[in-house]
């Protein structure tokens, strides 16, 4: 019986060395880590000072400063979700919740930006929340 698992346990290693995670489903993602805020179907709680997404991001994504606020904004920034999987779920939300208010050539988040724009983390995200919907109300957006 020892000689048998001793066979069997280098096969057995040498499929689990092949095997790939999945990769992880953004919804998931967004529902686990952004919907207790965000609520499942992106309508926040502005009352609560919660922003709305529908309707809404695709908006931001129209200036450099706006596209990198919601990689930046504390939420996004030091959620567990690693720079891949949160560009996923930023790219997600975006096509779900704000597909007709993303600019024209809009280009999907990646993890090297992800990366790069996570590290410079937001400390005033309420300050540069609202320069960036006064400058969008002066563009006729209806952001809130």
């Amino acid at each position: 019986m020892r000689r048998a698992h001793l066979i069997a346990l280098p096969a057995l290693l040498a499929l689990l060395g092949m095997a790939q995670p999945a990769q992880a489903d953004p919804r998931m993602d967004y529902m686990l880590h952004c919907s207790g805020c965000h609520r499942p179907d992106g309508s926040g709680a502005p009352h609560a000072g919660v922003p709305s997404l529908v309707g809404r991001m695709g908006y931001f994504a129209r200036s450099a400063e706006g596209r990198d606020y919601l990689i930046r904004v504390p939420g996004t920034a030091n959620s567990p979700l690693d720079h891949a999987a949160t560009a996923r779920v930023l790219n997600w939300m975006m096509d779900n919740f704000s597909p007709a208010e993303r600019p024209a050539g809009y280009q999907p988040y990646t993890e090297a930006e992800v990366a790069e724009v996570r590290a410079n983390w937001l400390s005033n995200a309420a300050d540069v929340r609202m320069k960036l919907v006064a400058e969008m109300k002066q563009h006729g957006y209806p952001v809130d």
